[in-house]
């Protein structure tokens, strides 16, 4: 079979001359590009883990890493067995009249009966070989995946499969201007992933391709299964061909029930989604509704995040796609979604017999409408016997399993195209340090358009929340927008509590399915452990005990987990940012002024329920309630960032001011209730 042409997302052919990217690469380019690299920068654009260990190779100089990878991979190359299709005929005779003795017809018998398993990894040693992608191995493997690909989606879709299939027919739904900054990512992972064969320590993950997933209930799955949700489904629909290319590709679902993207979330977004992203998927139209401001603050806080990802909008709802493409005038990559153009081309479960239909799109549309009427609405959910009742999540307004799965097929397919294009325009060119470089260099040049803009820094008429017009009477709309922000929250999931960073305890571990063990849970609000009379007390992490079900599969990982003040701990003490939390994620300031903003959100209740005896921050203002100093200066009032019900707050000082100076950017905090009851924070920020 015959490889496909180079073809672009709406099925032209693709001039290399006129990719926005500059495929032919050469010295001179280079050169210039290069002026403006700085290593610093640089660095965190190719990290591929969040991994301790594998972070500590970026303290080696760029340009060593690079050239000790590429040696390594060339030595450790030379001693394959075959290294080189022509070496396979020192090893076959060649001549056809020449008998073939027991040994080469054993060999070929061992060939033939293993290259089943081993061509995949066959096709990987040949292609990043010779100092040059051999662009044909890549191919071949890329095309087995394609191919498997497209087995499953028949499986799944029967004679519709062609929906995806179709370049055409699947680019329908995907709305950017800006797909040559995804390619050019996945281009660099594709040189990484060759640049680092051979040269990786055992339990170290190489390069990596990551999607994470922001969202509400709905795109958390609720109502089904965790492993139904649309992106497990992702994960499922493109790991291979990512893998076929020596990239391990993740699809991390971080969606929370109840939680907006704002401006909790978009504050915490290096710390919850992770430090390692290629692509941040925004899904939060149960929470954010037409607060579209809260994408705007979601897309800044991405733009900032050390691998500045691609920002994709869910549905590309029109004012937030308009939103979309003021990101990409800055150097932002942004790519909108919108299933119902697959939607319309699937059939009607009343106009066939449904046995006739594959499981995928049985009673998935019913007179027109996907799940929501007649007997699609009854068969919306499957989730396997699971012993919860999930009935309570399971609205006519959230997705049913075979939406997700249409979802992340789709998206899934779509991530294998761009893959399959973005090695397409990689062909011949030299596996070294200057190709890296020179791609590379388009990633800064799009970091420091972005840094550089004053898109939204002045933004008036902010709807973020009650009162906070007076930001920008205090110079704050910059750093609100683009400022480094450490936040410890102890919402799950949340990749710092998962990887010990800020409960400094157990490192977890991630299992298909996309569930984590073994990280610390914290203790539950009904067995807290006494305070210690002999020494000062440490805020604690507590969970509440009916959050947690008991069923046989997952149904979902977000919990509203929360750090707990009683009254009996008397002072408990903060200090933020921890040393692992300075080391993980600090970053240069954009001014000098050593001043920093410091915010604390409340516990969202479970379902809106909350007990009465929780105080708010908010009540701060009652002295005989709560009390809390900053670095030994008390907080006189606080001011609301949230929209209702107000969750997040500004400390205030003396002066009505919220500017707190301490040139090294770590403060002490000090809170004391002085009521029964409790003070529960989801979340403590530093901006």
């Amino acid at each position: 079979r015959q490889d496909p042409p180079s073809s672009s997302s709406n099925g032209r052919p693709i001039s290399r001359a006129a990719d926005p990217d500059g495929v032919e690469l050469t010295t001179s380019s280079f050169r210039q590009n290069s002026q403006i690299r700085r290593e610093h920068e640089v660095l965190p654009l190719l990290s591929s883990s969040s991994d301790p260990s594998h972070q500590q190779q970026a303290t080696q100089p760029f340009n060593e890493r690079l050239t000790s990878s590429v040696d390594s991979l060339f030595d450790s190359l030379a001693k394959c067995v075959p290294s080189h299709p022509s070496q396979l005929q020192n090893i076959i005779p060649s001549h056809p009249s020449r008998l073939l003795t027991r040994r080469h017809l054993a060999l070929i018998v061992v060939i033939c009966g293993c290259s089943y398993f081993l061509l995949d990894s066959l096709d990987l040693r040949l292609a990043f070989n010779d100092n040059r992608i051999r662009w044909p191995q890549l191919s071949t493997a890329l095309n087995r995946a394609q191919r498997r690909l497209e087995e499953q989606l028949l499986i799944d879709y029967g004679n519709y499969s062609y929906i995806m299939q179709n370049a055409t027919i699947l680019m329908q739904s995907f709305h950017s201007n800006s797909l040559h900054r995804l390619k050019r990512r996945m281009k660099l992972k594709i040189l990484q992933a060759g640049m680092l064969k051979g040269k990786i320590p055992k339990g170290v993950p190489g390069a990596g391709f990551t999607w994470v997933t922001g969202g509400d209930g709905r795109a958390a799955g609720y109502g089904n299964l965790f492993t139904q949700a649309y992106t497990n489904v992702i994960e499922d629909t493109a790991r291979d061909a990512f893998n076929m290319l020596g990239i391990h590709f993740i699809a991390k679902n971080f969606a929370m029930d109840g939680a907006p993207s704002g401006p909790e979330l978009s504050l915490c977004i290096e710390s919850i989604f992770g430090v390692d992203i290629d692509v941040l998927s925004w899904d939060y139209y149960e929470t954010d509704k037409d607060h579209h401001d809260l994408y705007r603050l979601w897309g800044n806080r991405a733009g900032i995040h050390p691998t500045m990802p691609v920002i994709f909008l869910q549905r590309n709802e029109e004012t937030r796609a308009k939103i979309n493409t003021e990101f990409e005038s800055v150097g932002l990559g942004a790519v909108g979604f919108n299933a119902n153009p697959l939607r319309s081309l699937l059939p009607d479960t009343d106009e066939r017999t449904a046995e006739d239909l594959s499981e995928s799109l049985r009673y998935y549309k019913c007179s027109g409408e996907v799940e929501t009427s007649g007997i699609c609405e009854t068969n919306k959910y499957s989730t396997g016997g699971a012993p919860c009742d999930l009935s309570e999540h399971q609205a006519k307004a959230r997705s049913g399993w075979k939406d997700h799965r249409l979802i992340g097929r789709a998206i899934g397919s779509f991530l294998v195209r761009m893959l399959r294009e973005s090695l397409d325009e990689l062909r011949d060119l030299p596996l070294t340090a200057e190709t890296v470089h020179n791609l590379t260099s388009y990633q800064v040049k799009d970091h420091l358009a972005y840094r550089s803009s004053t898109l939204h820094d002045t933004h008036k008429g902010s709807k973020l929340g009650r009162n906070t017009d007076f930001l920008g009477g205090h110079g704050m709309y910059s750093p609100f927008w683009k400022a480094n922000a450490f936040c410890r929250s102890a919402l799950l999931p949340n990749q710092a509590r998962y990887d010990g960073i800020s409960t400094l305890g157990n490192k977890g571990i991630r299992h298909d399915g996309g569930f984590y063990t073994g990280y610390d849970v914290g203790n539950s609000i009904t067995h807290l452990p006494k305070p210690n009379p002999n020494q000062p007390t440490d805020i604690q992490l507590a969970f509440l005990p009916e959050s947690r079900r008991n069923c046989s599969s997952i149904v979902h990982i977000d919990y509203k987990d929360f750090f707990v003040v009683r009254r009996e701990d008397e002072v408990v003490k903060v200090v933020i940012p921890n040393e692992a939390e300075r080391k993980q994620f600090h970053r240069v300031r954009a001014d000098n002024r050593g001043a920093h903003a410091i915010v604390l959100c409340d516990s969202q209740c479970e379902a809106g329920k909350c007990e009465d005896d929780i105080v708010s921050i908010a009540e701060i203002a009652a002295k005989d309630k709560l009390s809390i100093k900053v670095d030994g200066a008390d907080i006189v009032s606080v001011k609301s960032l949230s929209l209702e019900p107000s969750i997040c707050h500004l400390l205030i000082g003396d002066h009505d001011s919220f500017l707190w100076v301490n040139k090294r950017g770590q403060f002490e905090l000090d809170i004391q209730l002085h009521t029964e009851g409790t003070l529960r924070l989801s979340s403590i920020i530093v901006i």
